[in-house]
């Protein structure tokens, strides 16, 4: 399973920890009026307590803590079941201490889980609210009791769903149902794509395999419990909020469900987003990408609730939620959408496989920024090349001519020296002055 609504959230999202607050043991620094609060009126003590107190205007911030203040709310998908990640930007947001944000309000409904990025800046998760449409005030508290005040710019609002209502800016339950039949129309009077000679660990043609397996469902709703080892199935009605009633009329894959699927004939992959981050025991760097690894990510907590599978030149395919069909996307793109990255892993690998490219020569070592000549690469282990860096310039327009020479034509750059990188399956090219390349 992966998200605990389709919106942006899982099971993995129920194990969150209620933010990032620390130093619990930690109280306020007192002020200086109150560490002089027993002086006696006479004397030279009564004349300090008076400068104390004629200095309170200009005390430090720490005496006086300032009210947190929320002054806009990232955009969210209407209507909201509950799950979706809001950006909350604002002042006063700390992380540790007694100004500390304690919690996060959605009138009178706490944040499921919430997680402060810095002191202008937090995500939290919107509760499940069912009932009558309401707006109401999205409102920051801190553990020593100071909370925002509630204006116009942190007004939200819940709606109830119907089997009609668009779900996320995408299709209504009812539109997933009417397109998932035909997709399995479409499907069931196609061949299959061959499936790769099985192996003991993992092969380049097993992963394309995977790739080509998943392919075949692009345009098959999302649907969040989705998705077994033989195709599409209907959705969970359990843990998914209130989105729960919809995902037992119509079949579809969820995230995870979408990777079981494809990579069934090779592994039995767990149901579980999170859990799938073990199916193998080499994790490839993104320079070290091939066709079926699977990369994790999550839309703004601090744990996995979300996978893709890479396809090769800088493209993915993925079951994103609900409202949205199975679809390919750069991974630039889905990185917009889920800015938090984990890792890779390479199913069924057993560790690096084999060795890394490197490169000896090139047949030209300078460039105008523009770029555009013909560049050859000399070096070993070249013939299984999956991507060449120019520093941080990446390219997948080159040709194998061997396993000891690539042609690529040079991409534009900014002016300066950079090493030229060759990636494929099992590592990247080590930084050598045989790979030194200026644009000049």
């Amino acid at each position: 399973m992966d998200r605990r609504t389709s919106s942006r959230s899982g099971p993995d999202l129920l194990k969150f920890d209620t933010g990032w607050v620390t130093d619990d043991n930690l109280s306020p620094r007192p002020g200086y009026g109150e560490a002089m609060s027993s002086g006696r009126a006479h004397g030279v003590v009564a004349a300090t307590v008076l400068a104390v107190a004629v200095s309170t205007s200009v005390m430090p911030a720490y005496a006086r803590p300032a009210k947190p203040h929320v002054t806009g709310l990232s955009h969210h998908f209407e209507p909201t079941w509950g799950g979706d990640w809001i950006k909350v930007t604002g002042s006063g947001f700390h992380r540790t201490g007694s100004h500390a944000v304690a919690h996060v309000w959605f009138g009178s409904h706490k944040a499921s889980h919430f997680y402060v990025v810095n002191d202008h800046t937090l995500q939290a998760q919107d509760p499940e609210v069912d009932g009558p449409r309401k707006t109401v005030h999205v409102v920051v508290t801190l553990r020593n009791g100071a909370h925002s005040p509630a204006t116009k710019r942190n007004r939200f609002t819940f709606t109830v769903p119907t089997k009609h209502t668009p779900i996320h800016n995408g299709w209504s339950t009812v539109q997933s149902r009417k397109i998932g039949k035909k997709v399995i129309r479409r499907v069931s009077h196609t061949k299959a794509p061959p499936l790769a000679p099985r192996s003991g660990r993992w092969t380049p043609a097993m992963g394309q395999s995977a790739v080509d397996r998943a392919k075949r469902w692009l345009g098959m709703p999302y649907t969040w419990g989705g998705g077994n080892g033989h195709g599409p199935t209907y959705g969970s009605p359990y843990g998914n909020g209130l989105l729960g009633r919809f995902n037992a009329t119509y079949r579809g894959f969820d995230c995870s469900g979408l990777m079981l699927y494809a990579w069934s004939p090779y592994k039995s992959l767990p149901h579980y987003s999170a859990a799938q981050r073990s199916t193998g025991r080499f994790n490839p760097t993104l320079d070290e990408l091939q066709p079926g690894d699977l990369l994790f990510f999550s839309g703004g907590g601090p744990r996995i609730d979300h996978v893709v599978m890479y396809v090769g030149h800088g493209r993915i395919i993925q079951a994103p939620w609900s409202g949205h069909p199975v679809a390919t996307s750069t991974l630039t793109h889905t990185r917009v959408h889920e800015p938090r990255y984990f890792g890779a892993t390479r199913p069924t690998s057993t560790g690096r496989q084999g060795a890394a490219p490197t490169i000896t020569g090139l047949s030209m070592t300078t460039s105008g920024p523009k770029g555009g000549g013909q560049l050859t690469i000399q070096g070993t282990n070249l013939s299984t090349a999956s991507r060449i860096r120019f520093g941080a310039t990446a390219t997948y327009a080159f040709t194998v001519v061997s396993a000891t020479e690539v042609r690529v034509r040079i991409p534009a750059h900014k002016r300066g020296g950079v090493h030229i990188r060759l990636g494929n399956a099992w590592g990247v090219s080590a930084t050598t002055a045989a790979n030194r390349f200026t644009y000049s």
